[in-house]
């Protein structure tokens, strides 16, 4: 590109410039074969490639709150319920994963960010240490 603007004449205003570079990048990017790329253009190798798309969400809330939480290295999570904090426990293999709480009332599921059920359970107020069954 440098090469190609040193040998353009007249280029005194910004825009001259912009519409320089315009052109060059259009040559570049829709005519000129590249040898990286089995002498195709840029865009006809994009053109070619299959698009990465947004995955759907693997996790439903069907009308649930959700709470994203991380697993501590105790191998449990926090949940606030009624003004109490209360700590339930998953297991220390856990412990770093990062979590989904779907919370309906008292009842709780936790499950892994890619869907995978990990643990349900319906909490004790009266405890603030919810444990494993």
């Amino acid at each position: 590109m440098k090469k190609f603007l040193c040998a353009q004449e007249g280029l005194e205003t910004s825009k001259q410039l912009q519409r320089a570079i315009d052109r060059f990048v259009e040559y570049y990017n829709t005519v000129r074969p590249h040898r990286g790329i089995a002498r195709k253009t840029p865009l006809a190798q994009w053109s070619a490639g299959e698009r990465a798309v947004p995955r759907t969400p693997r996790i439903n809330i069907g009308g649930r709150r959700l709470r994203l939480d991380k697993v501590d290295k105790t191998g449990s999570v926090t949940l606030r319920h009624r003004g109490q904090l209360h700590h339930i426990g998953i297991g220390r293999p856990y412990g770093g994963w990062r979590v989904a709480m779907l919370i309906d009332g008292r009842n709780i599921e936790i499950v892994s960010l890619d869907g995978s059920p990990i643990r349900k359970l319906v909490l004790d107020p009266t405890k603030d240490y919810q444990r494993q069954p």
